[in-house]
């Protein structure tokens, strides 16, 4: 095994002058090597080694690993303003690793979070040495679903994160004895999430983190986002890693398909994996030794494949193929689309014989809409709103909910309306987006309606499989609040996000539908306020209904696949 030498600050002078600097790590030799380059605001000392191998391991595969800070972070010059600079400095960074003195003269990236956002905005600007990039856990889109979901503030998150990135502004500002402050805030966090304004969050610093208040005051799509995103696009091979229960798992399906139509290489990975870690044990579950992290394995042909010259004498990988682990069955399977083309849309109807509010009601769903129109109501309180179990958020589940939860904690309330169907004769898989079409009014002047798909076990436990939010100011679109009025009946529909999941024998499908689920979300003050100005006097309580039946069809779409496996050619 070859001598692995490490040269650290390495600088990289980017066109407006400021110094960036790396760590690079090469096997002892004079021969030339592809270049594999991370650029990260988390220290490239870590260099992400919480999910990924250290960089010596890539650098004994044949590579010249370098590890960057980005702008403004760690020992790199400039100031960080998130994803501001990330597309000048990741083309100037590119170009700079292939002049290197051992490099060949490909470079390809690595990294996810938003470690994979510094990939996609260098990508956009197409350098001519880049060759491929493996994103991991990202988003090409700032605005929708990574901030903002459904018209909604990915509220626990961006505290958090906000709170987490103002730590190495400190120290950078050798204010040791604040940052040692923040850190102890940290874990706090769950304690602070329910401080009215959100823009009164005292653990989050103006002076450190000026951007929190910027994503707050831009709650609508538009310049602002296209700025700091990489919607455009790009033509670099692409190997991406989502997880079922990550925050950005949507966003990858999203760019999956932008690529294709633009006719870009590409591989998707998607396990049943949080945020991070990556394994088989997302909260509440195990899935089995299938769903082990063996990204490093996976990137490393993609690398191969795509940096090293024999790729001519007949190496191969796949391409434009989604592997996909299917949870229940605890299997992986592959497409070439998504949803996989054998996916049949199945609805779902809402019904009930009395009500439907909590466990304690007899809502239920059924193939076909029952005639008569039935109204269910419950009274939305946001100063009890219904708690976050689990679910796709980031950035640690002991701060943030995420990954597998029982959700009966939540669905004793009744303000949550709990639909179940028949107990399961055989399995039913599913792959795809799911949707709720929800008919439904409410005597606020503005309201969130959220949804969640439960798996229910012989034994009465549940496993939350995905959920997802709309604003009604919101419905109609990201760019404006548009204002319903209010007891006006109208059509809503929530995207749940894309999941693979088999519902076993015995099993039952559930449908969980509320107006909050706080901390993941911010709570809507049921007036015409921006949710992160409202305080708490300002806060209304409102009824909802929830109509079904024939003439008002509330129902769940599920994308219902054959239990056998899917083959590659699919």
């Amino acid at each position: 095994m070859a001598k692995i030498q490490v040269l650290t600050d390495q600088i990289a002078t980017m066109r407006d002058g400021t110094e960036l600097r790396a760590d690079i790590y090469q096997p002892e030799g004079d021969d030339t090597l592809p270049v594999l380059l991370q650029r990260t605001p988390y220290s490239k000392t870590h260099a992400e080694s919480n999910v990924y191998a250290h960089p010596c391991w890539y650098a004994e595969q044949g590579y010249l690993v370098v590890i960057q800070d980005v702008r403004g972070r760690g020992v790199s010059g400039g100031t960080f303003d998130p994803f501001v600079h990330e597309a000048d400095d990741g083309y100037d960074s590119v170009e700079w690793a292939a002049a290197l003195p051992r490099s060949n003269g490909k470079v390809a990236m690595y990294g996810f979070s938003y470690v994979g956002a510094t990939q996609l905005l260098a990508a956009a600007k197409r350098p001519p040495s880049l060759v491929c990039i493996c994103p991991g856990h990202t988003s090409k889109d700032l605005f929708q679903g990574w901030t903002y979901k459904g018209g909604a503030l990915n509220w626990a998150f961006v505290a958090y994160w906000s709170l987490y990135l103002s730590l190495d502004t400190a120290v950078r500002a050798k204010d040791f004895d604040r940052a040692q402050e923040l850190q102890a805030l940290l874990p706090q966090m769950p304690s602070k999430f329910g401080r009215l304004p959100l823009t009164g969050l005292e653990t989050v610093a103006e002076d450190l983190s000026p951007y929190f208040y910027e994503w707050l005051e831009h709650a609508t799509d538009g310049p602002y986002w296209d700025q700091r995103s990489s919607r455009q696009g790009w033509d670099t091979p692409t190997l991406a890693i989502a997880g079922w229960y990550d925050i950005f798992c949507d966003a990858a399906f999203d760019t999956y398909e932008m690529l294709k139509q633009n006719g870009v290489t590409q591989k998707l990975v998607v396990g049943p994996w949080l945020h991070m870690p990556w394994s088989q044990f997302p909260g509440n579950a195990d899935f089995g030794p299938a769903a082990r992290n063996n990204i490093d394995q996976l990137q490393l042909a993609w690398l191969d494949y795509w940096c090293k010259s024999d790729r001519a004498e007949g190496a191969s990988v796949d391409e434009d193929l989604i592997e996909y682990f299917v949870m229940g069955s605890n299997e992986w399977r592959q497409s070439r689309t998504w949803p996989p083309p054998e996916a049949a849309e199945t609805p779902l109807y809402f019904t009930s014989t009395t009500k439907a509010n909590s466990l304690n009601g007899d809502g239920a769903l059924v193939a076909a809409p029952v005639s008569a129109t039935s109204i269910e109501r419950y009274v939305y309180n946001p100063r009890d709103p219904a708690p976050s179990l689990g679910g796709r958020s980031c950035c640690f589940p002991h701060i943030s909910p995420m990954g597998v939860a029982d959700q009966r904690a939540s669905e004793i309330r009744n303000d949550v309306l709990v639909f179940t169907g028949p107990e399961l004769l055989d399995p039913v898989s599913i792959a795809g987006p799911v949707q709720v079409v929800l008919h439904a009014s409410t005597t606020g002047e503005d309201a969130d309606w959220t949804a969640k798909l439960v798996d229910v076990h012989p034994d009465g436990s549940t496993t939350n499989i995905c959920d997802g939010i709309v604003r009604a100011r919101y419905a109609s679109g990201a760019d404006a609040p548009r204002f319903l009025a209010p007891e006006s009946i109208n059509e809503f529909t929530i995207d749940l996000g894309s999941v693979a999941h088999s519902f076993l024998e015995g099993h039952r499908i559930r449908i969980d539908i509320s107006s909050s689920c706080f901390p993941t979300y911010d709570r809507n003050p049921s007036r015409r306020l921006e949710p992160s100005v409202a305080r708490w006097e300002e806060f209304a309580m409102a009824t909802q209904s929830v109509y079904h039946g024939a003439t008002y069809p509330s129902r769940v779409l599920l994308p219902v696949v054959p239990s056998s496996p899917v083959g590659p050619d699919a």
